[in-house]
């Protein structure tokens, strides 16, 4: 067998070379990708914490709303008690018809 000549050892070298920038350039990416998907996951999961006690809070923010209201309607006694969802305007549309 014939002995490459330098010219092609030389290639050979830059091509392991750039063999191995590739296989290890890949690893990184794969590395680095699956630790972005790992900190979504943990920062979703803190977001549903965060969501559910918001909900709560809603919920108790829209029962208080609703109890004041009734306790509104009760101190002035109206015979057409307000909704609160309602406006002035459909309050006075809804006492045409």
């Amino acid at each position: 067998m014939q002995q490459a000549r330098p010219e092609a050892r030389r290639v050979l070298f830059f091509l392991w070379l750039l063999v191995v920038i590739a296989l290890a350039s890949s690893a990184i990416v794969a590395g680095l990708m699956g630790w972005t998907l790992l900190d979504l996951r943990s920062q979703r999961t803190e977001l549903l914490a965060q969501e559910k006690n918001l909900s709560q809070t809603s919920l108790q923010l829209t029962e208080l709303i609703v109890k004041g209201w009734q306790e509104i309607n009760a101190l002035l006694d109206v015979e057409k008690r307000v909704e609160p969802t309602l406006t002035s305007k459909a309050i006075e549309e809804q006492q045409k018809v």
